[in-house]
């Protein structure tokens, strides 16, 4: 969406897994910190997100 037309959308999902494939960019807030962010694809691929949020 953003490429066509210039809108940003802020999404807040506690289950984000099945949007990671989607986003430009993300951010794993722990606590009311940041923890991480990345593209989808580096959080799906990070071993920290994996193991504390997907279970592998």
């Amino acid at each position: 969406l953003k490429k066509d037309s210039g809108i940003t959308i802020l999404i807040t999902e506690q289950f984000a897994r099945p949007i990671l494939p989607f986003i430009d960019r993300g951010y794993v807030i722990e606590n009311g910190m940041l923890a991480l962010s990345g593209t989808g694809t580096e959080l799906m691929d990070n071993p920290e997100v994996k193991a504390a949020y997907f279970g592998i």
